[in-house]
C-alpha cells in the first residue's frame, strides 16, 4: 500500500515538473509592439513569439487585431511584422491579436497565436478635418447636369463644399 501510494506521488511530481516544459512547447506571444494606436492611424505592428514556432520559411496566413486584419505581412523566425491601419470608427479598448499559420503537413488544424488583449484602441484618434470643393468643367457639362459626389454621399452641383470630412484618401 505504502509502494502504491509512493508511486502515485512519484507520478505526480514527475508530472509537475513536467508542466513548465510542456508549456514551453507551445507557441505563445511574448510581446507586441508598439501596443497602442489611436482611429485613423497606420502603424506597423511587431509581434514577438516564443516557444515552438513554425520555421521562418512558413508566413503566417494572417495577423490581426482584434477584427482589423493586418496586411504586409513578415515573418523571420521569432518575430512577425503587420500593417494596420486603425478604422476611424474603431471601438476603443483593448483588442486580442491573433496569428495564424497554416496546418502543418501532419494536421488538418492551422497553428493559431492568441493574446487577450495584448493591444489597445486608445480615445482621441485624430479630430482633424477638411473639406472639398469641386468644380466642374468645361460648361458643356454643367449644362447637361453633371454632379459630383464623395464617399457615396448625396450628389453636388459644381462649386458646391463639402465640409467635415475625416483626413486621408475619398473616393
Amino acid at each position: 500500500r505504502k509502494r502504491k501510494h509512493f508511486i502515485s506521488t512519484l507520478t505526480f511530481i514527475l508530472f509537475l515538473m513536467l508542466i513548465p516544459a510542456i508549456a514551453a512547447a507551445q507557441p505563445t506571444i511574448q510581446s507586441v509592439q508598439p501596443a497602442s494606436a489611436s482611429p485613423g492611424d497606420t502603424v506597423t505592428v511587431s509581434i514577438t513569439l516564443d516557444g515552438q514556432v513554425p520555421p521562418s520559411e512558413i508566413t503566417p496566413e494572417s495577423v490581426s487585431i482584434g477584427t482589423i486584419q493586418g496586411t504586409g505581412i513578415s515573418w523571420d523566425g521569432s518575430a512577425v511584422e503587420a500593417d494596420f491601419t486603425i478604422p476611424a470608427n474603431e471601438t476603443t479598448g483593448t483588442k486580442d491579436v491573433t496569428v495564424q499559420f497554416p496546418a502543418p503537413p501532419d494536421q488538418e488544424n492551422p497553428i493559431v497565436i492568441t493574446k487577450t488583449g495584448a493591444f489597445e484602441v486608445l480615445s482621441g484618434g485624430s479630430t482633424e478635418s477638411g473639406s472639398l470643393k469641386v468644380t466642374i468643367s468645361p460648361q458643356d457639362a454643367i449644362n447637361a447636369g453633371a454632379q459630383w459626389q464623395v464617399d457615396s454621399g448625396s450628389w453636388q452641383s459644381s462649386g458646391t463644399t463639402v465640409s467635415d470630412l475625416s483626413v486621408g484618401s475619398h473616393t
